[in-house]
């Protein structure tokens, strides 16, 4: 990965790229950038790193259309997300986003070919921000009218930039006019009625709707109800009416789960509980390495030999992350356990891992796991190196008289996490 400035010299223009690598050869880039701030740390670049080898591992193992399509939406939903986060959206926006306008288009009856061009246009509505200062866009008190007609140009900016991709070109239009009101008061084109298109129509009830049950900086949350009325409220004005009763009228499994009030209310449990994170090291040079078939091999080996291991210290496996697992145990000193044994297990297939420990507590909604402690796993394990077991302090401390050994790796600061973490690796 490469990182670089660019601009006019009075708002610089931060970018980063990293290559996609397939079969050996470079088959594209990943590039990210931001309009001011800070430039690329070195721990932000080994993120957009690890992203383009995801990408490339999705891509590669995209055997059919629809999981290439799959792969390719949640990889623009999460770009999209890295440009909402800035202004108090949490990262899931634009695919909560997408989720609610393809139900409510498929609650008007559209076509399969309609929702997906509507479901695709919820998650990129707001791509065009990209082009909008930072200054302007973080800007916590109200606008001038000149910043707010730089802020109302931004969904130009976004067909301009979709208008050059073929296979988001179709989006171009829709996504120009999501800011439109039905009465006319919306920008940048000031249509009305039934001169806005359909999905437009749509997209722009599901942002509004999906904004209102996130927390922002200027206010908490609605309620899924009070979110609701607010957007019934807004019926024969800012929205198509039709449009607002097809909303009313979705599948209420996805409505529900939009914003962060339902992401709190869905929590149905908190328990102590120690997460383990496994990640082959330089998946995407050995994939290169050894071809698409045989890594493919690999990956079902690799998974097939943690599952078997996970049964074995009866830890559960909750996702796979990228060419890695996360789980979680009721014991710490089973979690470790079992990753020393992954490890010398995948090395005899020739697969060397990193792998991070912690304890803590976690939150339980359905099948989802998340919660503080998750996220400290998840930044112990990037900090471990080439076949070692890292734990946190937590974990060292908890296991003491299991008979399993450590060194000390002294303190380290995880970002996003306060303070400074001991970390011990773990040994035989």
């Amino acid at each position: 990965a490469v990182a670089g400035g660019g601009g006019d010299g009075r708002t610089p223009l931060r970018l980063a790229a990293a290559p996609l690598v397939r079969g050996g050869a470079v088959s594209g880039v990943l590039v990210a950038g931001r309009s001011g701030g800070h430039a690329y740390d070195d721990e932000e670049m080994a993120l957009l790193s690890m992203l383009a080898g995801q990408m490339a591992v999705a891509l590669r193992n995209a055997e059919t259309y629809d999981h290439l399509e799959q792969s390719f939406l949640s990889t623009v939903a999460a770009l999209a997300g890295a440009l909402e986060v800035g202004e108090g959206h949490p990262l899931d926006h634009p695919k909560v986003v997408g989720d609610v306008a393809a139900a409510v288009a498929e609650s008007l009856g559209l076509g399969p070919a309609q929702v997906r061009l509507v479901r695709y246009a919820g998650v990129l509505h707001d791509v065009g921000k990209i082009g909008v200062p930072e200054r302007i866009l973080h800007k916590p008190s109200p606008l001038s009218e000149e910043e707010f007609s730089v802020v109302a140009s931004h969904p130009v900016i976004a067909e301009s930039i979709l208008g050059r991709i073929e296979y988001l070109r179709p989006l171009a239009p829709i996504v120009r006019s999501a800011h439109e009101r039905w009465d006319g008061a919306g920008y940048p084109d000031g249509l009305a009625g039934e001169e806005i298109p359909l999905a437009a129509r749509v997209v722009h009830v599901a942002d509004a709707f999906v904004s209102m049950t996130d927390d922002r900086p200027y206010g908490k949350a609605l309620t899924h109800g009070a979110a609701l009325a607010e957007v019934e409220e807004g019926a024969g004005a800012l929205f198509d009416s039709a449009v607002v009763e097809a909303l009313l009228a979705a599948d209420d499994s996805v409505v529900r789960s939009a914003g962060a009030v339902a992401r709190r209310e869905q929590v149905t449990d908190r328990v102590l509980a120690t997460v383990l994170f496994v990640d082959i090291v330089d998946s995407t040079v050995r994939a290169a390495a050894v071809g698409d078939a045989a890594w493919k091999e690999e990956l079902r080996r690799f998974h097939a030999t943690v599952a078997a291991h996970l049964r074995e210290y009866r830890g559960t496996e909750i996702d796979r992350v990228g060419d890695g697992v996360f789980a979680r145990f009721d014991g710490a000193a089973r979690a470790v356990r079992c990753a020393l044994a992954l490890r010398d297990s995948l090395a005899t297939q020739g697969l060397l891992v990193r792998s991070g420990c912690h304890t803590g507590e976690i939150e339980l909604a359905g099948d989802e796991v998340r919660g503080l402690a998750v996220h400290i796993g998840a930044r112990i394990a990037s900090r471990a190196e080439p076949g070692e077991v890292l734990v946190s302090g937590t974990v060292h401390d908890l296991v003491a008289g299991s008979g399993l050994e450590f060194g000390d790796r002294g303190e380290h600061e995880l970002k996003g996490v306060p303070g400074a973490w001991r970390l011990y690796v773990a040994r035989k």
